[in-house]
């Protein structure tokens, strides 16, 4: 079965963004930018 992007992302509402510390804002975008690279190199 595929996956997609979409199946394994983790999406935050604007809201959930603006609650974020930086520390957690740049590790969610480490985070998410390593799962594309993975799911791409597949």
């Amino acid at each position: 079965e595929l996956v997609t992007f979409e199946d394994v992302a983790v999406l935050l509402s604007r809201e959930e963004w603006d609650k974020l510390a930086p520390g957690q804002r740049e590790l969610y975008r480490n985070v998410m930018a390593d799962t594309y690279e993975l799911l791409t190199s597949l």
